[in-house]
């Protein structure tokens, strides 16, 4: 993983480059094409005909460097050529290197959703006033709707482990209260 510095500007050169080219001629591609300096520390990425390649040009204070990522399935998605360059931000880049789709990156997984659901499920049937395995089993089928792709023991495991927490955060709550209660009486006792 490239070492990007927060608050760095990322530089998206549109249209394709020579990927033969190395750190000199990008540098001076920077200067002359893009009109801007290469040294003053933000990071230029260049990407080739086929789109499995790109370079990223980044000057740190110290010296020159040239990353080169290749994806071996799949193409980086890049801008169209209607200007010289796009401004993106780090956490685009960080995307982008990753083979995702940086303009609209989709989350695939939420353990909020999975976790209210869980402990609805739960929830509702202790009010049913149903034996402990039963509120567990309802827990477990609660996670197994939101994620239906996961194997039985899996689901199993992540849903106990929602209801446990819930329960362990409900208990610490509980004796907090009871120690701040404790706290308050005995500095308010006459013979404390």
């Amino acid at each position: 993983m490239i070492p990007v510095p927060s608050g760095v500007r990322v530089w998206l050169a549109v249209g394709h480059t020579d990927m033969r080219r190395g750190m000199n001629s990008l540098a001076i591609q920077v200067q002359q094409l893009l009109k801007r300096d290469p040294h003053a520390g933000d990071l230029y990425v260049f990407r080739g005909k086929r789109g499995q390649l790109i370079k990223i040009l980044w000057h740190d204070g110290i010296g020159m460097s040239l990353y080169a990522k290749r994806l071996e399935r799949g193409r980086f998605i890049w801008p169209s050529p209607a200007d010289g360059t796009v401004a993106i931000t780090a956490a685009q880049l960080a995307y982008m290197l990753e083979g995702i789709d940086w303009r609209n990156p989709v989350l695939s997984w939420r353990p909020q959703a999975a976790g209210a659901e869980v402990l609805s499920a739960y929830e509702a049937a202790q009010e049913a006033r149903k034996s402990t395995a039963d509120c567990y089993q309802a827990g477990v089928a609660a996670w197994r709707r939101v994620h239906p792709d996961q194997i039985h023991t899996y689901a199993a495991q992540r849903a106990v482990a929602v209801i446990l927490s819930a329960k362990i955060r409900g208990w610490m709550m509980k004796a907090t209260a009871v120690v701040t209660i404790a706290i308050v009486v005995t500095m308010l006792s006459p013979y404390g």
